[in-house]
């Protein structure tokens, strides 16, 4: 019905990996078990949905507990790891969130006339997602590198 109705699912799955990851002895040990147990259910139905066709977009709530902003390209392997290709983990990022905010038409691709923000790399993402996660990768925004 999600996929139907044209519905993105923006799975955010770095929020339900940082709390068991990160949270013991810093967290009250009801909220670590519960992310615990909530961790298995919820990859497992993103499992489905993802092999069931949904659109995914991107999401990581990065300035939240144990989810700083550097984390935002552990989302891209994350969302590898609940069932997404490398080629969707990617879109998701890209093509799928600029869609889904209406503002396609300026980012998500690279084409002439849009707003050129990407990343340079040693490795290909499609091959290793892990990639992006490059510490001295190349970031340009507007078409002009980010130092």
């Amino acid at each position: 019905m999600i996929q139907e109705k044209g519905i993105y699912l923006t799975p955010t799955v770095i929020a339900t990996y940082s709390i068991p990851a990160y949270g013991e002895g810093k967290l009250p040990d009801y909220m670590v078990d519960k992310a615990k147990g909530f961790k298995d259910k919820f990859y497992a139905r993103m499992k489905v949905a993802i092999k069931g066709g949904v659109t995914l977009a991107f999401g990581t709530d990065a300035g939240t507990p144990f989810n700083t902003f550097s984390d935002i390209p552990k989302e891209l392997e994350l969302l590898t790891d609940v069932g997404a290709s490398n080629e969707e983990a990617l879109f998701a990022a890209t093509r799928n969130s600029s869609h889904l905010l209406r503002i396609d038409d300026k980012y998500g691709s690279i084409k002439e006339g849009k707003i050129a923000d990407f990343l340079v790399l040693d490795e290909d993402p499609l091959k290793d997602i892990k990639a992006v996660q490059q510490k001295d990768k190349q970031v340009y925004k507007k078409g002009k590198l980010v130092e």
